[in-house]
């Protein structure tokens, strides 16, 4: 457990560290606390880990970026859900970030929310768990034909999902990038710090969405290249065609999956070609 606390309070350290530039001044939420993975991090089994760009304002706002924004910017606090479908661990009142770096039960709190996220009301952007004969779509859906899940059941791989950089922000990630740039990549702290995590979850995969979550991933590694890139293509029911390119490489000795697209909005997928989308991969994958 202490890996993981040192971790979190790294972690908040760099948020504190953000908050004090004019950058993020107004991107940041200040009730919530660095978000260092998705997904139940405290069982046995052989781990996948999916890598995002960084946590959707989604997990703690009940605002648009647009109000939320007017809101920090008139000086005015932001609103947070206040329902039972809390996803994660929310500071009170009583507490700021400085508060994490000092309280053990905080932090272990907080710890204690990342791996229940999948057992309360996870954001869409994941997709919900197989039912019966009803496939699961989005994220979810591909890494099913992974033999992975999110959820609890009986995949091989327990899947935990991780991004490039651990802060909910108000804007999409497209919108700071050049704010992320300067301040999270360009002297190497997400790599380090990404680094770090990876050795402690030890995952036997890793999938990367996004064409430019994948370059960024390949820059963090040092690799000029990453090989020859695969395409998978399928037809619906409908007749068009779901397709993307794939490329397989490694980080150290563990194999990574990086996709050009991002499966939280799959758009030209439906379930049954995500799902063999997933199959397909993990196929030439062992092949490799």
């Amino acid at each position: 457990m202490n890996k993981y606390l040192n971790l979190l309070k790294e972690a908040t350290e760099k948020l504190i560290e953000l908050n004090k530039t004019q950058a993020f001044e107004n991107e940041l939420l200040t009730k919530a606390p660095p978000v260092l993975w998705f997904g139940d991090n405290s069982v046995t089994k052989d781990k996948i880990v999916t890598i995002g760009a960084n946590p959707s304002r989604e997990e703690f706002l009940s605002e648009n970026k647009f109000k939320a924004n007017e809101r920090l910017i008139n000086g005015k606090s932001l609103q947070y859900l206040k329902n039972p479908s809390n996803r994660f661990k929310l500071l009170g009142s009583e507490h700021d970030w400085s508060s994490i770096l000092k309280d053990k039960p905080l932090q272990e709190e907080i710890i204690s929310s990342y791996n229940e996220y999948f057992r309360k009301n996870p954001y869409k952007w994941f997709g919900k768990k197989e039912r019966g004969n009803e496939l699961s779509y989005n994220v979810e859906g591909f890494i099913n034909g992974l033999d992975a899940s999110y959820y609890d059941g009986n995949r091989k791989y327990q899947c935990l999902h991780i991004d490039l950089m651990p802060f909910p922000t108000i804007s999409d990630f497209t919108s700071i990038r050049k704010e992320s740039e300067e301040h999270v990549f360009k002297n190497d702290w997400s790599k380090k710090f990404l680094d770090k995590l990876i050795k402690v979850i030890k995952p036997k995969n890793i999938v990367v969405f996004g064409r430019t979550n994948v370059e960024y991933f390949q820059r963090f590694l040092g690799l000029e290249d990453i090989g020859k890139p695969h395409t998978f293509s399928s037809l619906k029911e409908n007749g068009l065609k779901s397709s993307a390119v794939y490329w397989l490489f490694k980080y150290k000795d563990i194999d990574v999956i990086g996709l050009s697209v991002n499966l939280g909005n799959p758009k030209g997928f439906n379930k049954k070609t995500l799902r063999e989308f997933g199959s397909e991969v993990n196929q030439k994958n062992n092949a490799t």
